[in-house]
């Protein structure tokens, strides 16, 4: 799961390390703009938003996020005394706000609902050790870092990630990769294979000899 903390503060340093400590990898960035560059590089599961120290640089943010169709949940932090920012973030988008001083098991907890409520009903993100790849978003990721993939490519991935454990035939995935009746290249599955060891990693998808392919065995 893939958080992005904006204009954090001290929350790079407090909130950050206890996220990743609970396994999420943890962006930072400062100012709208950065934010803007984040939310173009990256598939973010759930939003942090710190309004504390420039609530309209933040507001702007969450507003731009919306607009650009972000879908993820939005977390506001504010100062105790300063309500009325939680009520203008909420009204520009935000899910739910906490007012500091935070204490990191109520956030955690809400991130997890959050997180939660957001899964249901959306496609499922398939994950395999290391890979994640998120059909509704699409995007794919190894260990946290973003890869682009051809279409083709992220439908063959796709494919060998819905049923791991099973060993797919070149006239499986062909049908996978192509509509009926159009043409097909010669080895045009082994070509697209061939790509996606060089993205993924040679290790991730497994030749059988005579059989076909499927994703490597976990430990």
């Amino acid at each position: 799961m893939r958080v992005l903390l904006m204009d954090a503060g001290e929350l790079d340093t407090d909130v950050s390390v206890s996220l990743r400590r609970e396994g999420y990898l943890v962006d930072c960035v400062q100012g709208r703009e950065a934010a803007r560059r984040a939310f173009g590089c990256a598939h973010y599961d759930l939003v942090i938003v710190d309004v504390c120290h420039d609530r309209r640089e933040g507001i702007v943010a969450l507003t731009q996020y919306r607009r650009l169709g972000g879908e993820a949940p939005v977390i506001l932090v504010t100062e105790a005394e300063a309500i009325e920012d939680a009520l203008v973030g909420l009204d520009a988008g935000a899910n739910d706000y906490l007012c500091k001083p935070l204490v990191m098991g109520q956030l955690s907890m809400r991130i997890q609902t959050w997180l939660r409520r957001h899964r249901i009903g959306r496609t499922p993100v398939y994950t395999h050790g290391l890979l994640e790849l998120d059909p509704a978003a699409r995007s794919a990721s190894k260990n946290g870092v973003g890869i682009h993939l051809s279409p083709r490519e992220f439908t063959l991935l796709q494919a060998l990630l819905e049923e791991p454990n099973r060993v797919f035939s070149r006239t499986e995935l062909e049908q996978r990769l192509y509509k009926r009746g159009e043409s097909i290249r010669s080895k045009a599955v082994e070509v697209h294979v061939h790509y996606l060891r060089q993205k993924l990693g040679n290790d991730e998808i497994i030749t059988i000899r005579g059989n076909g392919y499927r994703l490597k065995m976990l430990a």
